[in-house]
């Protein structure tokens, strides 16, 4: 089956590993040139060159924390500089430390917000300002 991926050139969130991890194996699966943002380093790389040697697709490793606007432009900028284009933005970011309602203080919500609904909301309006996006997968 023809998913239409093949060519296209995608930034995934949260992409060193769980969900973001899976979806970005899935979309280089099908052959998409695939732009991974997380956090850390060592395990943004390593799902990088795991992914880049299961599939052989060109796969990037952008350092981003999705709560940080100034990251989001500029892991969106870079993408779109690698891939010369974006044509799938995947929202996703790691939830913030579980607790006890009880315990959780404003600015525990806040971060929530920051890194969950805001970071969609700014990753879009970036690429789509950018002009780098055709169509959007959240």
């Amino acid at each position: 089956m023809d998913t239409g991926l093949k060519d296209r050139a995608a930034l995934v969130g949260g992409a060193s590993r769980g969900i973001g991890r899976a979806i970005a194996l899935g979309l280089a699966r099908e052959g998409a040139t695939v732009a991974l943002c997380a956090r850390n380093q060592d395990t943004l790389d390593k799902a990088r060159d795991e992914i880049r040697n299961e599939t052989g697709a060109t796969v990037l490793s952008l350092i981003c924390d999705m709560s940080r606007p100034e990251d989001i432009k500029a892991a969106v900028a870079a993408a779109a500089d690698a891939f010369g284009r974006l044509d799938i933005v995947v929202n996703n970011a790691g939830g913030p430390p579980t607790g006890a309602f009880d315990a959780l203080d404003d600015s525990y919500w806040q971060h929530a917000i920051d890194q969950n609904l805001l970071s969609a909301v700014r990753t879009t309006r970036e690429a789509r300002t950018s002009a780098a996006l055709d169509q959007v997968a959240s």
